[in-house]
């Protein structure tokens, strides 16, 4: 199927989409250069938030310039033996986005609630497992439209490959279940007990005199490693070395933490939802979207790769910290900027009292 675009439309849609390609692409590579340019960044959760820059890369460099050339062609240009490939792909790094968020939901969870038994879950060796194993598991269930359980083919309205939900209703309704419904259930439990330990952990704080708020570390169980309570949006682990514990006010950053990562999910959420809403319309319904709302729900969903690392920048020191170590020259120049604005000069004070 091909449909009529516009010479204007086309230029519109690949450019709109070449800017969410390079945004993707950027940011997701600087926080992998930042991750591993900072020792302290180096951990376990952060290892799970590298497998979701990974993710983000691919779907920059790969799924959405294939989407470009389509659109550029006006139709799709290769077989269909590489359509079939793209469309599992594309799947493929949905799927995988969807799993992280959970692992990552599931590791904050665990190092909270119950970080007695924190170090024996996510180690090394663990994490690679959990890691390895999200690739897997989202692989075989992107397989089956490949092998004949519905397919993969074009999809013109929105010039991408990508599954043909109307071919098969059950495989609908099983990645509906099991991608969406499944993943976002386990996240939903876990962010809503972190919220509920911070806020008894918090009613603790305000019961205590000032005095004890100040001195004493209040947290909603046992002491924690001093390199587990550090805060970030991926707080440090413990490492190897005998780090010693004290005390230090841990509620405040860590509710900036669960928000911070609330904020991911709930931005993955609002991206990917259209495109959710658009797929059960197409298939429970005769009602088609045009041409432009398809490709916006499509573009929402692909840019969400490119929210998340303006996301850790915002809200995240650590990382803020490695943006000034790669460009500190933007940095230095930021700063003159601000300083230039404060900086008031005696003879304008006094030209203003005269």
């Amino acid at each position: 199927m091909t449909l009529a675009i516009t010479t204007s439309e086309k230029v519109l849609e690949i450019a709109t989409l070449l800017i969410v390609s390079m945004a993707t692409i950027i940011g997701n590579i600087l926080i992998l250069i930042i991750i591993f340019m900072n020792q302290g960044l180096r951990t376990h959760v952060n290892a799970c938030v590298g497998n979701l820059c990974i993710t983000g890369i691919l779907i920059g460099s790969f799924n959405i310039p294939m989407t470009m050339v389509s659109i550029g062609s006006g139709d799709w240009p290769f077989d269909a033996a590489v359509c079939q490939f793209v469309g599992f792909f594309n799947m493929l790094t949905l799927v995988e986005s969807v799993i992280s968020l959970g692992v990552i939901s599931v590791n904050r969870f665990i190092m909270i609630s119950h970080h007695q038994i924190y170090s024996k879950i996510f180690n090394f060796r663990h994490t690679s497992i959990i890691l390895a194993a999200s690739w897997l598991f989202s692989g075989s269930i992107s397989l089956p439209p490949a092998i004949g359980w519905a397919s993969y083919k074009y999809i013109a309205t929105q010039s991408i490959c990508f599954c043909d939900w109307k071919h098969s209703v059950s495989y609908t309704v099983f990645m509906f279940c099991l991608c969406f419904t499944a993943p976002f259930g386990i996240m939903t439990f876990c962010y809503t007990k972190l919220i509920l330990a911070f806020r008894r952990s918090h009613n603790r704080v305000r019961a205590r005199s000032p005095q004890k708020r100040n001195d004493e570390l209040i947290q909603p169980r046992d002491e924690m490693p001093v390199s587990e309570t550090t805060i970030s949006l991926v707080p440090f682990e413990q490492n190897r070395l005998n780090v010693p514990k004290r005390k230090d006010k841990i509620i405040p950053e860590e509710m900036k933490l669960t928000i911070s990562l609330m904020v991911v999910v709930v931005t993955f959420v609002l991206s990917w939802l259209p495109f959710c809403v658009e797929m059960f319309i197409t298939v429970f319904s005769e009602v088609t979207l045009n041409r432009a709302g398809s490709m916006t729900v499509l573009v929402l969903g692909l840019a969400n790769s490119a929210y998340n690392p303006i996301i850790y920048g915002i809200m995240n020191k650590q990382y803020q910290e490695g943006f000034k170590k790669i460009c500190p020259k933007c940095w230095k120049r930021q700063n003159i900027t601000t300083n230039k604005e404060l900086i008031v000069s005696p003879s304008s004070l006094t030209t203003s009292h005269s």
